[in-house]
């Protein structure tokens, strides 16, 4: 009798170790990526056509927030306590640059009443942010 050879049985499971691994390296790079994005407050910087690249090498930023709350550094300050929080930094300090960056939307008011606390408070060199038109 002729024998003929048979064809070997294929191990037909799915070996997942390898999608495991991607799967992993994928969780761990969004995971990490996540980290560094920093929302900061939602703001709305009106648009200049005049306005120049600064680089944030600034110790002091004052933010003015649609509603109208300011914040310090990102932490919130009431209106009543910003002259006070603005002369302690700026007391000793070489560097008396204040950055104000206020959404578009604030009140022209809101943004006069902070920019004369900024000065009163020893501020000498105000910058105030906005974008480049698109």
């Amino acid at each position: 009798m002729i024998e003929f050879d048979r064809p070997k049985q294929r191990n037909e499971a799915l070996n997942i170790i390898s999608l495991i691994d991607i799967m992993f390296f994928l969780l761990l790079f969004f995971l990490l990526t996540s980290v560094f994005v920093d929302p900061g407050i939602p703001l709305e910087l009106p648009e200049a056509t005049t306005a120049e690249f600064q680089p944030d090498q600034v110790e002091r930023v004052i933010y003015i927030s649609k509603s109208g709350e300011l914040y310090v550094n990102k932490q919130f300050i009431p209106v009543d306590s910003l002259f006070a929080v603005l002369s302690e930094m700026l007391q000793g300090s070489a560097n008396k640059q204040v950055t104000i960056k206020a959404d578009k939307e604030v009140d022209f008011g809101v943004f006069v009443r902070v920019m004369d606390i900024a000065k009163k408070a020893g501020g000498q060199d105000l910058v105030i942010a906005a974008d480049l038109p698109k």
